[in-house]
């Protein structure tokens, strides 16, 4: 097993792009994402009801498919050994298009202008999720604290 060095706010310059592990979303996602939020609104959980909407099919929770795309670029920042001290914060998200059952979603992380602190700096980093066609259904940033080397 190789060790991968730590990468700490230094390492992450401006314009890094890493991509996340893919995820293919379930039906098991769409209901256990329900089940733990009270979200059963028909859009997500009826089968009958959107097979006549516009989307012909039940679509997948926009938080879901945020938390799935965090979920797979936290897999690689965790494998690329980044010293993340917290996330401070999410913005500018936009759901460009519905996420179906079936769906693979790929996401990448580009950082952004870092701003250095004492001990630490803010990375920013710009999402885009896309699902197997190449089609862009999801864009937004999100911000880490990432420690400084040795400190």
């Amino acid at each position: 097993m190789s060790i991968v060095p730590p990468r700490h706010f230094h390492d992450l310059l401006e314009g890094y792009r890493f991509e996340g592990t893919d995820v293919t979303v379930t039906e098991s996602h769409i209901v256990t994402y329900a089940g733990l939020t009270g979200d059963f609104y028909k859009l997500h959980m009826n089968a009958h009801v959107m097979a006549d909407h516009p989307f012909g099919q039940r679509v997948a929770h926009g938080p879901l498919t945020v938390a799935l795309a965090m979920g797979q670029l936290a897999q690689r920042i965790t494998q690329e050994n980044w010293q993340v001290e917290a996330a401070i914060g999410m913005t500018d998200f936009r759901f460009l298009a519905p996420v179906f059952i079936g769906d693979t979603l790929h996401s990448e992380g580009t950082v952004s202008v870092g701003k250095e602190r004492e001990s630490n700096g803010f990375v920013p980093v710009n999402l885009e999720v896309t699902n197997q066609r190449g089609e862009s259904v999801l864009t937004g940033s999100f911000t880490l604290i990432v420690s400084k080397n040795g400190e």
